[in-house]
């Protein structure tokens, strides 16, 4: 199981409410289920990256960084090629931001 979560949708009038109980905070509101389901997927991701920049920023500066996929990895195709390179440059990109050292 790779980046799922569950959302608890409720209609209120004229708009669809969502929650994550795995990730508190995490709520979308919008006016179709589509976009409710959405706006709690960008909501998840910024609690996410915000964690893991706490989470950094907390370590002891001895500490060793590292990163693992929980599940199949997603990069590249289904046939399982290795990813693009620009989904490669991203993720360092992604790397840099968090002022995270890149390992190996």
């Amino acid at each position: 199981m790779q980046n799922e979560f569950t959302a608890i949708i409720e209609e209120d009038d004229d708009f669809f409410i969502a929650y994550c109980p795995e990730i508190p905070g995490a709520n979308g509101q919008e006016k179709t289920i589509e976009e409710c389901k959405k706006n709690l997927s960008e909501a998840i991701s910024l609690i996410l990256k915000g964690r893991r920049k706490d989470g950094i920023r907390c370590a002891p500066p001895e500490a060793k960084q590292a990163f693992f996929v929980d599940g199949p990895c997603n990069w590249g195709n289904r046939s399982g090629s290795a990813p693009s390179r620009n989904l490669k440059q991203a993720c360092k990109e992604d790397l840099k931001k968090l002022s995270v050292p890149e390992i190996g």
